[in-house]
């Protein structure tokens, strides 16, 4: 999919010409090439789908007034999102509640209606990732004490590449690790690496993005830490 910067004479363009579908949603309008969908059944698919159904009851139980207030949330979040041009978007209140609700349960949490604290949260302070070549080695994150206390999780999403010659890596990322209130200062997350990316190889590389989590769903930007496989 790629996004599509229209100029000056052109509001928008909806529909397929010559295989290409034309759309637009919050992040603004993009093009595609017509494909048939596929229907993935994978674990973590159905898993989702699941909690996005019963989010759907949640939200359908809200009044008009509270359901107004999730997307005024919307328009004055405590977080930013931009697409690949930079251009930032806002999500709806629907939007919100499913992302508050997908990171809680991401981390034992339970669903909730209750809107977030407007109020951004500090990153954290120190992420470290060190990868041996699996099956036989160990991928490790480390973190400094205290950067998760109570009312706060770790979340880690890792993306992977199969040399070390990239720099820097902005999409790709899987979600390997979501602990609500970690103790210490490090964890062994080899196990949820390996079922996320198979075997590592000697000389590829891991880029990650380690996040606070705050238990009403905002969380922090992400620290970036990378470290080649070894």
């Amino acid at each position: 999919m790629a996004i599509v910067k229209f100029g000056t004479t052109v509001v928008g363009v909806r529909g397929t010409i010559g295989g290409i579908v034309y759309s637009a949603n919050a992040s603004g309008p993009h093009a595609r090439l017509w494909a048939k969908g596929s229907n993935p059944r994978s674990e973590l698919q159905t898993l989702t789908r699941a909690r996005i159904s019963g989010l759907g009851v949640l939200w359908a139980a809200l009044s008009d007034v509270e359901k107004a207030a999730w997307d005024y949330f919307g328009l004055h979040p405590p977080e930013f999102d931009t697409n690949s041009l930079g251009i930032r978007y806002y999500l709806t209140g629907w939007q919100w509640l499913v992302r508050v609700n997908q990171r809680r349960q991401s981390c034992g949490l339970g669903v909730t209606s209750v809107l977030p604290t407007n109020s951004g949260v500090a990153a954290a302070v120190t992420c470290v990732i060190e990868a041996t070549a699996l099956p036989g080695g160990t991928v490790t994150l480390t973190w400094t004490p205290g950067d998760f206390p109570g009312g706060f999780s770790g979340v880690l999403e890792l993306g992977l590449h199969s040399t070390t010659g990239l720099v820097a890596k902005t999409a790709g990322f899987l979600q390997v690790y979501a602990q609500h209130e970690p103790a210490g200062s490090s964890a062994d997350i080899t196990a949820a690496v390996r079922a996320r990316f198979g075997d590592l190889q000697l000389g590829w590389k891991l880029f990650g993005n380690l996040y606070r989590l705050r238990d009403d769903g905002v969380r922090s930007t992400g620290l970036s830490a990378a470290c080649e496989v070894l």
